[in-house]
């Protein structure tokens, strides 16, 4: 019962990728400068996506939102004894930086290769303002997460959790990914959590991290 339980999840799981919270805007001709990045854009891994070596390899774009301090040891909790359910050494707390700030962080640019899979941890924001967004090397923005519906308090607050986004009409191109804080109040979870940013994933991959996900969780 238990191996017919993971697989009907792993494949709902697979069926609803993006439809929660990630938004597609193929087509968009809203855009940003890109990031002042000079690296390797043939690449298609994305190095320290998990925050491991600090902010080394993103750029913070405007803003306080994103300062090097927000970057902290998966060990500490929240509320007490909250985990934060990171993976790695480190994750990105937004929480560290005054929750009324604003900014913008970027990663380096990538090739997007594998079947078009992008993965990441993401907690906080019950907002809208505060989101995960792709971007195309000239700096349209083509997709984005909001975690509004899957935040609730306290059940799934600034702990993390891992959501997917599929782009296969850019496999082969040059993105970048961005997080955003565009909201200035002082409460009500306005700032994001994020780790764990995995890029150009096969559809093999992205079964195999639901499964590991699911065994972590049991």
């Amino acid at each position: 019962m238990k191996r017919i339980t993971l697989r009907v999840l792993i494949l709902a799981l697979a069926a609803a990728l993006c439809l929660a919270g990630c938004q597609s805007n193929q087509g968009s001709v809203s855009k940003n400068n890109p990031p002042p990045f000079t690296g390797d854009r043939t690449k298609t891994t994305l190095d320290n996506g998990g925050f491991e070596n600090w902010l080394q390899g993103w750029e913070i774009l405007s803003g306080e939102a994103f300062i090097p301090g927000c970057v902290i040891d998966s060990a500490q909790t929240f509320w007490g004894e909250r985990e934060f359910l990171a993976r790695g050494e480190r994750f990105l707390n937004g929480y560290e930086a005054p929750e009324n700030a604003r900014g913008k962080l970027a990663s380096a640019m990538f090739t997007l290769a594998g079947d078009g899979y992008i993965s990441f941890m993401v907690g906080g924001a019950k907002t809208n303002k505060c989101y995960i967004s792709i971007h195309t090397e000239d700096g349209r923005e083509i997709a984005r997460y909001t975690n509004v519906r899957a935040f609730k308090d306290p059940e799934m607050a600034e702990n993390l959790h891992r959501e997917y986004m599929h782009l296969p009409n850019y496999i082969g191109k040059v993105l970048y990914i961005q997080l955003n804080d565009d909201d200035n109040r002082e409460g009500d979870f306005a700032a994001i959590n994020a780790d764990d940013f995995i890029v150009s994933m096969t559809e093999a991959d992205v079964k195999a991290l639901m499964k590991s996900t699911y065994d972590i969780g049991k």
